[in-house]
């Protein structure tokens, strides 16, 4: 089984793959240069407190609109699941990559396909916990 998980919240995802015949083995992904790094992520944790959608906001659709470092308007897609990989299970929370000096524009969530809300203002290379009340 493999899982992706951020195993120390730096936004780099490390690797984690366990077999039948030997101990699980653990790639920790290593910057190769700490400082000056200028690659923007964000990450967010769906938890969901209204009765039309489950706790862990299953089915949950996000778009984060951003701008790259030539200002030009990128988009990103991706729904939340359970299961994400064969025989293991990465991390939940869902997390976007954005490049060299990016900033971000907005992140549209639709709710368990019920109810869009968009949101604005996140603190990038960080993780976030979003409610959906």
């Amino acid at each position: 089984g493999m899982a992706v998980v951020d195993l120390n919240n730096d936004g780099r995802m490390d690797l984690i793959a366990t077999s039948l015949t030997r101990n699980p083995l653990v790639f920790k992904n290593i910057p190769v240069v700490e400082e000056g790094d200028s690659n923007k992520w964000i990450g967010f944790d769906l938890v969901s407190k209204n009765p039309t959608c489950a706790r862990e906001a299953l089915g949950s659709r996000l778009e984060l609109t951003y701008r790259d470092s030539n200002g030009d308007i990128q988009k990103q897609f991706v729904e939340k699941t359970l299961v994400n990989g064969f025989s293991a299970q990465g991390d939940s929370r869902i997390h976007f990559g954005m490049g060299d000096n990016a900033t971000l524009v907005e992140l549209k969530v639709n709710w368990c396909g019920s109810e869009e809300r968009v949101y604005r203002k996140f603190e990038l290379n960080n993780y976030l916990r979003v409610e959906f009340l």
